[in-house]
C-alpha cells in the first residue's frame, strides 16, 4: 500500500513537473515577447531623436543665416545713420562703433551656433541611448526564449524521472 501512495505521488509529482515546466515557459516566452516590442520602441525612439538631431542642425543653420542677415541690415543702418549725421564712417568713433556693431553679430552667430551643437550633441546621445537599451531588451528576449526551452527540457526530464520512480514503486 505504501508502494502504491508513492507510486501515486511520483506520478502526480511527474505530472506537476511537465506542466510546470511548460508554465514555466509559457511565461518566460510572453515576456520576451514584451521584450522586444519594448525594443521596437526603442529603436523608434533612437529613430526620432536622430531625425530630431537633423532637424537641430538645418534650424542652426537658419537661425545662423537669419541673424547674419540681421547682421548686415543693423550695420547698413548704422552707417546710414552715421552718414547721414555727417559722420565719416571709414574711421574715428564711427568705425569703432561699426566695429563693435559686426562683433555682436559674430558672437550672436557663434552663440547659435554652439547652442544647435550642443542640442544636436544632447540628441545624438539620446539615440545612442535608446540603440543600447534595443539591445538589452533583444539580449533579454534572447536569454528568456534560451530559459524557456530549458525550462519545458528540464519539465519534461524531472516529471520522466519521477514517473520512472513510480514504476519502480508499483513493481516493488
Amino acid at each position: 500500500m505504501a508502494q502504491s501512495a508513492a507510486g501515486w505521488g511520483d506520478i502526480a509529482g511527474g505530472v506537476t513537473d511537465i506542466f510546470g515546466g511548460n508554465a514555466t515557459a509559457a511565461g518566460l516566452r510572453l515576456k520576451a515577447q514584451g521584450d522586444l516590442v519594448e525594443a521596437g520602441n526603442y529603436d523608434l525612439a533612437s529613430t526620432l531623436a536622430k531625425q530630431n538631431e537633423q532637424f537641430t542642425e538645418q534650424s542652426t543653420a537658419v537661425k545662423e543665416t537669419m541673424a547674419q542677415r540681421q547682421e548686415f541690415l543693423g550695420i547698413g543702418e548704422e552707417t546710414t545713420q552715421l552718414a547721414g549725421a555727417g559722420f565719416d564712417t571709414g574711421s574715428g568713433s564711427a568705425l569703432d562703433l561699426l566695429r563693435s556693431s559686426a562683433q555682436q553679430g559674430a558672437l550672436q552667430k557663434q552663440l547659435i551656433g554652439q547652442q544647435g551643437l550642443i542640442t544636436e550633441a544632447g540628441y545624438t546621445e539620446q539615440a545612442t541611448a535608446y540603440t543600447n537599451l534595443a539591445g538589452y531588451a533583444r539580449m533579454a528576449a534572447n536569454t528568456e526564449n534560451s530559459m524557456a526551452s530549458t525550462a519545458s527540457t528540464m519539465g519534461y526530464i524531472t516529471g520522466a524521472i519521477k514517473f520512472e520512480a513510480a514504476n519502480v514503486a508499483f513493481a516493488s
